[in-house]
């Protein structure tokens, strides 16, 4: 059993509610990580042409973006969510890779006990946009409910990956996918918006990150 003999093996006294972290060789005292997500600001897609979320922290490594019944422009024949990843420098507008499949019920509302309405499925081709990550969606983006969560993989080379699922109950679709980017420093920005390029009329859509 050892015992601390000197003072300056005492660690610092610190402030109420911290706590005693080691590397090994000495103790410090520091504030406790903050537990769970912190929510951000609900931000209204109202009259948006798109919405940025902007500071998040460095220490963030996990990012949901939560969509709350927004809707945003009509777009003829075939729409989609585009989210935009940036530092502190700017949004980074190139080198994105995704992938969403979509289900578009466009026969109806389909009953829960029958299989006479069928569900039609379409999915992006690699490379159908560089520029950010996408998800399909009908030409009417409506009434969108989901989450998109984006994870860092490294953070040596800033590589995030991400995945989610969306649905529209007053358009009868839903939509699932994936997509990463590298950055070129830390993330601190957000940008979403739609392939019609207005977000538009009505819903809400916040952040939660870790």
């Amino acid at each position: 059993m050892s015992f601390i003999t000197t003072p300056n093996e005492l660690p610092a006294p610190g402030t109420t509610g911290n706590v005693l972290t080691s590397n090994g060789t000495i103790w410090t005292s520091q504030a406790a990580a903050a537990a769970g997500f912190t929510l951000g600001t609900p931000v209204s897609c109202s009259g948006q042409a798109s919405i940025t979320f902007t500071g998040i922290p460095s220490t963030a490594k996990i990012v949901n973006i939560i969509f709350n019944g927004f809707q945003g422009s009509y777009n003829a024949s075939i729409n989609s969510i585009l989210i935009t990843l940036g530092t502190s420098g700017g949004l980074s507008t190139s080198g994105y890779s995704s992938k969403s499949v979509l289900f578009d019920d466009n026969l109806g509302t389909p009953g829960p006990y029958t299989n006479t309405n069928k569900i039609n499925s379409y999915m992006t081709q690699n490379g159908s946009t560089t520029s950010a990550i996408e998800i399909l969606t009908t030409e009417y983006v409506s009434d969108v409910q989901g989450i998109f969560q984006l994870a860092l993989e490294n953070s040596s080379t800033n590589k995030w990956s991400g995945f989610g699922t969306l649905t529209s109950q007053g358009r009868n679709w839903g939509a699932t996918g994936a997509g990463y980017q590298t950055l070129s420093g830390t993330l601190s920005q957000i940008q979403i918006k739609t392939q019609a390029s207005t977000l538009g009329y009505s819903g809400q859509i916040n952040i939660a990150y870790m």
